[in-house]
């Protein structure tokens, strides 16, 4: 059975009463061909999809290298790749974000700072380093040095090239 008008752009009007179409969660695409059975087409938004989950508490930090995502969920820091979730270490935890840096394949390392805490994580050998800097309340990587900096203090502390 047909509905005219059932599929079409929505419209919602500030004055509810005068018009009160919404569209949720679709994408409205106009058939392009002249003969089309309707002129207008549905289509799903991209959305997200829960593909692992962990249960240390809320997510803190992430960052994606290659194929695989690395995050920092309460005091857990984990990697997801291919499906499997590895545990890699535990970390301090605080009430702030946690900051991941990637130093690029030249030098295969993340800087992590949580619970104003650095550690360096290897990914080659999966090796994560722990308290390699106390005071570390951000972390990030600039022109091949990892930089954190102490909110407390305002301390600003740079590693060495490619070596966190």
């Amino acid at each position: 059975m047909r509905y005219p008008g059932f599929v079409g752009p929505s419209y919602k009007s500030s004055a509810y009463m005068a018009d009160s179409e919404e569209l949720i969660n679709f994408l409205i695409e106009k058939n392009e061909t002249p003969n089309a059975p309707s002129p207008y087409c549905l289509l799903p938004t991209p959305g997200f999809e829960e593909v692992v989950e962990a249960d240390e508490g809320p997510g803190r930090g992430s960052i994606q290298v290659g194929a695989s995502e690395f995050f920092v969920q309460g005091f857990a820091f984990y990697e997801y790749t291919g499906g499997t979730l590895t545990l890699r270490g535990t970390l301090a935890a605080d009430a702030n974000p946690a900051t991941l840096s990637w130093n690029g394949p030249a030098g295969g390392q993340l800087f992590i700072t949580s619970g104003d805490v650095g550690y360096c994580y290897d990914i080659l050998t999966t090796t994560l380093t722990t308290e390699i800097v106390s005071g570390a309340t951000m972390g990030a990587f600039l022109d091949g040095y990892f930089l954190c900096i102490d909110a407390t203090t305002g301390t600003l502390r740079l590693s060495d090239m490619l070596d966190g």
